[in-house]
């Protein structure tokens, strides 16, 4: 991963395989694209924060951390490239990404 683009980027992202798919942690990435996030615990969902509502989603957790895959990013709206030979990723959004709805 690349966080070259990223203001203040001080935490590492977090990678881990759940059924042989890739997943980078959901927290670090959300958090460097500016959205507030958090852990609903009635729900038991991590969350983030899109036009002043929670959206959850359903997403594979280990040792309290949320892991999120690229497809996951892509459903969301957000813009992925993934580069298989450099391993390098970017994950970008427009001025306004598309509106999303809880996850199951």
């Amino acid at each position: 991963y690349n966080t070259d683009n990223f203001e203040n980027m001080d935490k590492p992202i977090l990678i881990k395989k759940f059924d042989d798919v890739e997943m980078y942690g959901f927290r670090t990435i959300f958090e460097a694209l500016k959205f507030e996030v958090g852990y609903d615990t009635n729900a038991k969902k991590p969350y983030y924060v899109l036009n002043n509502n929670n959206v959850l989603l359903d997403l594979p957790l280990f040792e309290n951390k949320a892991y999120i895959s690229l497809k996951k990013m892509e459903e969301l709206g957000l813009e992925v490239y993934y580069d298989e030979e450099y391993k390098y990723i970017s994950i970008s959004y427009l001025e306004e990404i598309p509106s999303a709805s809880t996850t199951e």
